[in-house]
């Protein structure tokens, strides 16, 4: 689970299938269910992240179908929601909004962040920037203590949502401080080398410039 804790933090998802195999072999060999969730959470989290929607579907209607914790049905919840609302393929705010009830219930910073920032990302998909705002202004304080691509993420979104909230400070995760230094190209590299494209074709978008926009929707 540190193997798998350390890939997650740093973005290394190439490790992770690894990681969650050997991790759930040894949870059924010991009957510990309940860390088994937590690496399939981890699981969607990366399917959800490197652009295999698809699995990520799959796993977390699997997740939510069984016995799991408020905490453990968080991920698969904020997963669905986001690619519903990536996919633009049905409402992704039934989704959404439960999972904002559960992070609140789990009363960690960082969890509450990380959906207030999912929200945005929603709204803004939607063009209700106004909103998106909103839950970028209620994830600041939250970050004060949180990771750099937490702080990368927030960072971005008000810088796309032309939100006048102050910036997180540092540290920033690279890919997020090369596109807010305004390198879109190595910041959409970044990104590439990582295995992330939806995040890729974000940093050519936010460039202003029309070729990368249409690189960024191909």
């Amino acid at each position: 689970q540190r193997q798998r804790d350390q890939a997650e933090a740093e973005s290394r998802f190439a490790e992770i299938p690894e990681c969650v195999a050997e991790g759930s072999a040894f949870c059924e060999d010991h009957d510990i269910s309940t860390y088994q969730l937590c690496l399939r959470g981890t699981q969607v989290d990366a399917m959800l992240a490197t652009g295999r929607w698809d699995g990520a579907v799959e796993q977390a209607h699997r997740m939510r179908s069984g016995v799991a914790s408020p905490i453990n049905r968080l991920c698969p919840t904020t997963a669905l929601g986001t690619i519903h609302a990536r996919r633009g393929d049905g409402s992704p705010w039934p989704m959404l909004d439960e999972a904002l009830g559960l992070a609140i219930g789990s009363d960690e910073a960082d969890r509450i962040a990380l959906i207030r920032i999912a929200r945005a990302e929603a709204y803004w998909l939607e063009d209700r920037a106004a909103d998106a705002a909103r839950e970028l202004a209620a994830a600041v304080p939250l970050v004060s203590a949180g990771d750099g691509w937490i702080r990368g993420a927030l960072a971005g979104g008000l810088v796309r949502t032309g939100s006048e909230v102050p910036s997180p400070g540092d540290p920033i995760a690279e890919p997020y401080a090369l596109a807010l230094a305004g390198d879109a190209a190595a910041a959409e590299q970044a990104w590439t080398r990582i295995g992330c494209p939806y995040e890729a074709a974000l940093a050519l978008l936010d460039s202003g410039a029309e070729a990368d926009a249409r690189e960024a929707l191909r």
